[in-house]
């Protein structure tokens, strides 16, 4: 019983770590957003890290609020057909679907999608 009560609040633990991104990174990425509409791993290496990644979207999103700027940014993971999964966030006022960012995932970094 004290091993579960151990691996509980280890758990809960580490759910409340707080992911540190420096405020120079939010900013590449909001210039990033503006001008092409989304990051890759090409831009900023770190989003191979998929919390990291979810914490920077959550980072940017809020920095376009800040500055009275609403774009829907979101963050996705993707499985090519070369084995690899990696990630992308965007814009989905920029890039539409899913789908599309999938697929502009998969060009910016030269990766086969399953659909080709």
């Amino acid at each position: 019983m004290a091993d579960k009560d151990a691996e509980k609040k280890e758990t809960e633990a580490d759910e409340k770590k707080t992911i540190e991104i420096d405020p120079a990174v939010v900013k590449q990425g909001v210039a990033l957003i503006k001008k092409q509409g989304y990051i890759t791993r090409k831009d900023i290496p770190e989003i191979q890290q998929d919390d990291w990644a979810r914490a920077l979207s959550e980072k940017i999103s809020a920095a376009f609020h800040d500055a009275d700027e609403a774009p829907y940014i979101y963050y996705e993971r993707y499985d090519f057909a070369d084995h690899e999964i990696t990630g992308i966030i965007f814009n989905m006022d920029q890039i539409k679907t899913r789908a599309e960012a999938g697929n502009k995932l998969g060009q910016a970094l030269g990766l086969k999608s399953f659909e080709h």
